[in-house]
């Protein structure tokens, strides 16, 4: 059973962006993008919650467990950026694809110590 489930390490995020987003909404009702990109982002949160307790949660269980704090600064900047531009230049078509890219960016950040 890994330490932190899926959600604690990645989907609460998405979920939080979802609801920012969904802030900005109410701000800026004329500006479509906002709603978009709150749809996107609670869909995604949705998904990545289906996968807790599959293996890629597992393996970036794993992964999030090797992180030194300097690397969990940098990955929570990264995934800050990703998550601002879902809905407005990028999209993930399912939560796997989006789970798929932090498990990456995990990847990377072990390598490059």
């Amino acid at each position: 059973m890994p330490e932190y489930d899926l959600m604690q390490l990645f989907g609460y995020q998405v979920l939080h962006a979802a609801e920012w987003q969904g802030q900005k909404a109410k701000e800026f009702p004329a500006d479509m993008r906002y709603q978009k990109a709150a749809k996107e982002l609670e869909q995604l949160a949705s998904e990545i919650e289906g996968l807790c307790g599959s293996s890629i949660e597992e393996e970036i269980s794993d992964l999030d467990a090797r992180l030194d704090f300097k690397a969990r600064v940098e990955i929570a900047e990264d995934v800050s950026r990703c998550l601002r531009t879902i809905g407005f230049y990028d999209s993930y078509e399912t939560g796997l694809s989006l789970v798929e890219w932090y498990r990456d960016l995990l990847q990377h950040k072990l390598a490059d110590r």
